[in-house]
């Protein structure tokens, strides 16, 4: 009887170890399982500033070609202006020299 009980004893014993480690498994399962959501949780947010980041940059690219296509369209403005005036230039200066021709033409012809 004494060897029964203290059997009894033991298995009651080893049962609760067994139920102590169970739960101990399931806490570390637990713990693990949120280590592993905040880290995903940390990668999806790392992933949506990147995200942020990349739109950013997007924008200030189309900005800056924005930018170029008025800065290379108003130098073409300038180069246009600046042809017109050299061939305004050039008409006043034919046109003096016409008026010249003529008046030593008319000149000599008198």
């Amino acid at each position: 009887e004494i060897l029964v009980a203290q059997s009894e004893r033991q298995h009651r014993a080893d049962l609760e170890r067994i139920k102590d480690m169970e739960q101990l498994i399931e806490l570390q399962k637990q713990a693990h399982t949120r280590q592993i959501e905040e880290t995903e949780m940390g990668a999806e947010l790392r992933v949506a500033e990147a995200g942020c980041k990349v739109r950013e940059l997007e924008a200030q690219v189309r900005q800056t070609l924005r930018d170029m296509e008025e800065s290379a369209s108003q130098r073409v403005k300038i180069v246009e202006l600046q042809m017109e005036n050299k061939l305004l230039d050039a008409k006043a200066k034919a046109d003096e020299q016409l008026r010249e021709v003529e008046a030593r033409a008319l000149s000599q012809y008198e």
